[in-house]
C-alpha cells in the first residue's frame, strides 16, 4: 500500500509502476506519465491529473472522485467500466481517448 496523498508529483515518470490500492487523494500529478501503470483499486479523489498519459493503464476499480482530467491521454486504459466516479470527474471531456 503506497500512501502519496496530498504531494505534489509533477513531471514524474511512473510508467509501468505497480501502483496498487495507492492513495493518491489531492496529489498534483500534472504533465506525468503512468504508462502501462498498475492502479487497480488506487484512490485518485480530486488529484490533479492534467496531461497525465495513462496509456493502457489499468484503472480497474480505481475512485477519480473529482478528480481534473484536463488534457490527460485516456487511450487503452483497463478496466475503464469500473472506475468509480468518472461521473463526478473534472474535464472528462477535454481528456484524449
Amino acid at each position: 500500500l503506497v500512501t502519496l496523498a496530498r504531494n505534489v508529483l509533477k513531471s514524474c515518470n511512473f510508467s509501468g509502476a505497480t501502483l496498487r490500492h495507492a492513495n493518491l487523494t489531492r496529489s498534483v500529478l500534472m504533465f506525468s506519465s503512468l504508462v502501462g501503470a498498475d492502479l487497480t483499486g488506487a484512490n485518485l479523489t480530486e488529484a490533479d491529473l492534467s496531461k497525465v498519459d495513462f496509456s493502457g493503464a489499468d484503472l480497474t476499480g480505481a475512485d477519480v472522485t473529482g478528480a481534473d482530467f484536463d488534457g490527460a491521454n485516456l487511450a487503452g486504459i483497463k478496466g475503464l467500466e469500473t472506475v468509480k466516479g468518472l461521473d463526478q470527474a473534472l474535464n472528462l471531456d477535454k481528456a484524449l481517448h
